[in-house]
């Protein structure tokens, strides 16, 4: 907190409209990212504590969608450039635990806006970058595909969502431990 205070004190630092949350110039802001570029290694570092801190924060959320839907949207909408950023980064990584930890609040999070297109971009870019990974991770897989399917049946993409359902189906009767 002084270190936030001094900062802002001399201007590299302000207020955001969210509490608790600061911003900074986008200059600041674009030097600090070229910075970051420079060094290929503290750049991968970066982004997987980003992505990892996100995911805990979308775990964290998982079961409260059903109970607390808007105190849960409230405290998310604000950081969805950063939760999107944290997906794809875990998808880059195929990182499937930070994955599994993810993709029901993910997937939520965007029904629960009404952001279906947006939210099934993601999830089958998800499904195409994984696919050389799936023969391991068949049932992570199998639930991509379902949260896929789910958001491309509020699209009206029944052809899209039959297909991937199809599959999602599949793909858990024949690894699933519950079948």
């Amino acid at each position: 907190p002084l270190l936030l205070a001094a900062l802002a004190a001399k201007s590299f630092l302000g207020p955001a409209a969210r509490p608790g949350r600061y911003e900074t110039h986008e200059l600041l802001r674009q030097y600090a990212a070229a910075e970051l570029a420079a060094d290929p290694d503290v750049e991968a570092e970066t982004y997987l504590a980003h992505a990892r801190y996100f995911a805990g924060e979308l775990a964290v959320q998982e079961n409260r969608f059903t109970t607390t839907l808007d105190e849960v949207i409230a405290q998310l909408r604000p950081d969805a450039d950063n939760l999107r950023l944290a997906w794809q980064t875990t998808v880059a990584r195929a990182d499937w635990d930070s994955l599994a930890a993810m993709m029901g609040s993910l997937h939520r999070f965007y029904e629960a806006q009404t952001w279906y297109q947006e939210g099934s971009d993601l999830l089958q870019q998800a499904l195409a970058d994984l696919a050389p990974s799936a023969a391991k991770h068949q049932s992570g897989y199998a639930r991509l595909q379902a949260r896929t399917a789910g958001l491309l049946f509020r699209l009206g993409q029944i052809k899209e969502r039959s297909a991937e359902r199809r599959v999602g189906k599949e793909c858990r009767s024949r690894w699933s431990p519950y079948h």
